[in-house]
């Protein structure tokens, strides 16, 4: 399972809602644009291999989540586990950049902390 940020996002609200939704009620929810939720949901299958939970969409019905209650809840579990860091936040990102710097004291490439972060 390898989720990006605003995955982890639009996969625990689809689980606590557990319902069909639209997606622009789903961007809505997350706080993104319909148009960067659509982009998001063209990798979200892949992701999805392996934990027993697959993504529905049904033109005119709208999208959902698949799979057995015990299922859905391992992902749930997963996805809330660990570090809760919001790749979308800006001034939480360049918080953690810095500490990451001070932390560091290195020389770095910006690809390695555009990779940490999970970012362009």
């Amino acid at each position: 399972m390898d989720f990006t940020p605003r995955m982890k996002q639009i996969l625990t609200v689809m689980l606590k809602k557990n319902q069909t939704m639209s997606v622009q009620s789903l961007a809505e929810q997350v706080g993104v644009s319909k148009r960067t939720v659509q982009r998001e949901l063209e990798y979200i299958g892949a992701s999805l291999k392996g934990t027993g939970v697959s993504f529905m969409s049904k033109t005119g019905a709208g999208i959902w989540l698949e799979g057995s209650a015990h299922d859905k809840e391992e992902l749930y579990a997963a996805l809330t586990r660990g570090d809760s860091f919001d790749a979308g936040n800006r001034e939480e990102r360049r918080r953690r950049l810095i500490l990451e710097i001070l932390k560091d004291k290195g020389l770095k490439k910006l690809f390695y902390y555009s990779s940490k972060f999970k970012v362009s």
